[in-house]
Formats: C-alpha cells, sequence, structure tokens
C-alpha cells in the first residue's frame, strides 16, 4: 500500500486522533493534505471542529467541579494560572474566545474558565466561534504550507521525501520533548 492510499484509507481517522491527542500540527498536516488533494478539507476541518468542541465541553463540565483541586495539585502551574486568572477577570470573552491560541496556557485557561463559574451557555457560544477560528486558521495554514510544500518537493526531486522524513521525526522529537518536560513540570518534588 502506497502513502497515499494509507492517508486516503486511514487519514480521517488519524486526523481526529491526532486532534484529541496534540492539535495545531494535525490541522497544518490535514490542511496541507487536503491542498494535496488526499483528503477533502471541508472534511478534515469537520473532525477537527467535532473533536475539538466536544473535548474542550468536556474538560469545562469537569473544572466545574474539580477544576481548583486539579490546580491545586500542580503548584508549578500556580505562576501561569495566576496569569491567565487576571486574563479571565478583565476579559472573559475574549479568553474564551481565544484560550486556544495560548500554547503552554490553553489546558490552565480552560480549566480556570470552567472552575471560574464562567456560564455554560455562553461559554458554549464563544467555545463555538473559538474552536471555529482555531480550526480555520490552522487548517488554512496547513492549506497554504502544501502549496509551498509541492513547489518545493518538486524542485527537490527524489531527496524530497528524505527530508519530509527527517522533518518529522524532528517535529516528533520536539513533540515528546515537550511532553516529558511538561510532566516533569507538573509532578511534584520528592524530598
Amino acid at each position: 500500500m502506497n502513502f497515499e492510499a494509507l492517508v486516503a484509507e486511514y487519514g480521517y481517522a488519524a486526523i481526529g486522533l491526532w486532534v484529541f491527542m496534540e492539535g495545531e500540527t494535525s490541522l497544518l498536516v490535514g490542511g496541507a493534505f487536503a491542498q494535496q488533494g488526499l483528503l477533502r478539507l471541508s472534511i478534515v476541518m469537520g473532525i477537527a471542529f467535532t473533536v475539538t468542541l466536544t473535548v474542550d465541553q468536556g474538560v469545562y463540565w469537569l473544572s466545574r467541579k474539580g477544576g481548583q483541586a486539579w490546580l491545586a495539585k500542580r503548584p508549578k502551574l500556580q505562576p501561569v494560572a495566576n496569569r491567565v486568572a487576571e486574563w479571565i477577570a478583565r476579559y472573559p470573552n475574549l479568553i474564551a474566545i481565544g484560550f486556544r491560541f495560548l500554547y503552554g496556557m490553553r489546558t490552565v485557561a480552560l480549566v480556570l474558565i470552567g472552575s471560574s463559574g464562567f456560564p455554560p451557555a455562553r461559554f458554549f457560544l464563544l467555545n463555538v466561534i473559538g474552536t471555529a477560528l482555531w480550526v480555520a486558521t490552522y487548517c488554512g495554514l496547513g492549506f497554504a504550507f502544501g502549496k509551498a510544500a509541492e513547489r518545493a518537493f518538486m524542485r527537490l526531486g527524489q531527496h524530497a521525501w528524505w527530508i519530509v522524513a527527517a522533518l518529522g521525526l524532528t517535529a516528533l522529537l520536539v513533540f515528546l520533548i515537550v511532553k516529558i518536560k511538561r510532566r516533569s513540570l507538573t509532578k511534584p518534588d520528592v524530598l
């Protein structure tokens, strides 16, 4: 089975799972695949929107009951939580729309929104708007990148796939390093 057939067969499911686990990278890749004609952009965006909105709503509802306890168990997140709490107090609607764009702060922001008593109906409406903006932005960037990558691949010829593999491996390593670093920041110190 060649690469295009793999993407056609499993691409949408992979995008859905990847959006659940990470986010931006999956949308960039999904947009690039759509530009190449391997996936349909509207379906990629629909899957990304549905998964993201569902996860955000779930975290919001869980945070209404246990958000403060979750944050209390992670004292190293307190400086970020304090900063985000100030932003929520000043710009609640803007943060509810844009928390997803706050890389490195988005989970804390979502937990604080949920635990702050933010009205459920208002959060849902603002989350729909924010999710749509986020999905459109990153899928659009991926689509644009796909066109640029196609031109670059034509110039690079047979070496293009080695470069893509190296970039993919580098992205995976960076992702794993960030995850490990975040995990070490949230684990309590043992004396």
